[in-house]
């Protein structure tokens, strides 16, 4: 852009801004309680004679869903409970499978390999698992119970939860001692 088109352009511009601002400055201020004027409307609304809702049918609905049982209660906290089951397993079952591809390797490359260390190591790996369900299965049995009172049952509901946790876990450390032995022995 040479000085001329510059010089035009900058014309231009103040040109177009003083006309812009007299035009805006010479209105009369419209206030804002002054609206364009509306053409009325003659229609006339007729209310339902009958009511649309029925009030007896919507107490029922709200009070029957605030109800819990033992067994709904119950039911969520199975679920619950096997979910946790099912993440330790696939835990405990990754542990074993890396365990397996460690001794493999290790017995591959003709390396001395220590079953007292090599058992430290991956016991200490498992007693952290065992750790983190026990602390998440008291945290859900401890939830259990308090939604148990609160409707008025008592804790011994929740015991059946407890003593199947208690046998999975024995299992699971029968389970686990075998399975170590077997990659062990190959």
């Amino acid at each position: 852009m040479n000085n001329r088109s510059l010089m035009m352009f900058t014309f231009l511009f103040i040109g177009i801004s003083f006309i812009g601002s007299k035009v805006i400055l010479d209105e009369p201020a419209k206030q804002s309680g002054q609206h364009a004027t509306q053409r009325e409307i003659d229609r006339n609304l007729t209310l339902p004679t009958k009511t649309v809702f029925s009030p007896t049918k919507i107490d029922h609905l709200q009070s029957v869903s605030k109800e819990k049982t033992v067994e709904d209660i119950k039911a969520t906290y199975k679920t619950k409970f096997e979910e946790l089951q099912k993440s330790t397993n696939g835990k405990i079952d990754q542990l074993l499978e890396e365990a397996k591809k460690e001794f493999l390797s290790l017995e591959n490359n003709k390396e001395k390999t220590s079953v007292v260390g090599f058992y430290q190591k991956y016991a200490a790996e498992g007693s952290a698992i065992e750790e983190e369900t026990e602390q998440k299965f008291f945290s859900l049995y401890e939830q259990l119970t308090k939604e148990l009172q609160q409707i008025g049952s008592s804790e011994e509901e929740a015991k059946e939860f407890k003593v199947i946790y208690t046998q999975q876990k024995e299992e699971r450390k029968s389970d686990l001692l075998k399975r170590a032995i077997a990659i062990i022995k190959g």
